[in-house]
């Protein structure tokens, strides 16, 4: 697998070679719900409503796995585990600075006892542009980036047997305008995701279980002199 920085804020990944900005065949999933953009099928990770210290660990599939996932698994899946909200309670404030002048900001707060635990995460994210990062000044590109987020998840213990999580993401991305067919608009360009989420798991006994679980991302990308997009999706499974 390999991971591209296509410019100050953008990535791409991929299996195989097979990445661009806008490829649509590795399957990105949050706790098993997708994330890849629903209005191109790709993944953006400088979208996602999620901070470092929210995640457990990744799992990844590198192979196909369509059958099983769909077609946005053709060349693989990444799964990224978030941590329990029980286990995240209490104060957490991070900053860090990199010698180009990015930072990266987030404050965490989590709270609850045995039946209800819930946690709120906010981030703030900037990137200078490429001018002022390596005082260059022969380049033209106003590629800044601003990430402002705020993750909200919870688990509501019902008894021994039932619980239910809930928790809504919110990301919203203001970047540099792009040069286009020779042509560089004023306005810059501006992004936002939102992703509510709500499940019921029951345990039937030591070894089975079952679940209905329902989401929805909202997708709007506001490109000018490209296009301007509003996207919604909504899934809803049980297992």
């Amino acid at each position: 697998m390999d991971v591209l920085r296509l410019s100050r804020s953008t990535y791409a990944l991929g299996v195989r070679g097979l990445h661009s900005e806008y490829a649509d065949r590795t399957l990105l999933l949050i706790d098993g719900r997708s994330a890849n953009s629903p209005s191109f099928g790709g993944i953006q990770f400088n979208r996602l409503p999620l901070i470092l210290d929210d995640i457990e660990r990744i799992e990844v599939v590198r192979g196909p796995g369509g059958a099983a996932w769909g077609a946005n698994a053709f060349n693989g899946v990444i799964n990224v585990i978030t941590k329990d909200p029980a286990k995240t309670r209490g104060l957490m404030v991070g900053s860090q600075v990199t010698w180009h002048g990015d930072t990266y900001n987030q404050l965490r707060y989590g709270f609850g006892d045995d039946v209800l635990s819930m946690r709120l995460s906010l981030g703030y994210n900037q990137h200078t542009k490429t001018t002022d990062a390596l005082g260059d000044n022969r380049s033209a590109h106003n590629d800044f980036a601003r990430q402002r987020l705020m993750d909200l998840q919870g688990s509501y213990t019902i008894s021994d047997q039932a619980r239910l999580r809930f928790g809504i993401g919110y990301d919203n991305l203001t970047f540099g305008s792009e040069e286009f067919l020779d042509a560089v608009p004023d306005q810059n360009n501006n992004f936002y995701t939102i992703r509510p989420y709500l499940k019921f798991e029951h345990d039937i006994d030591a070894d089975s279980s079952w679940y209905v679980r329902w989401f929805t991302n909202v997708d709007r990308e506001d490109r000018p002199g490209r296009w301007n997009t509003e996207t919604v999706e909504n899934d809803l499974e049980a297992q």
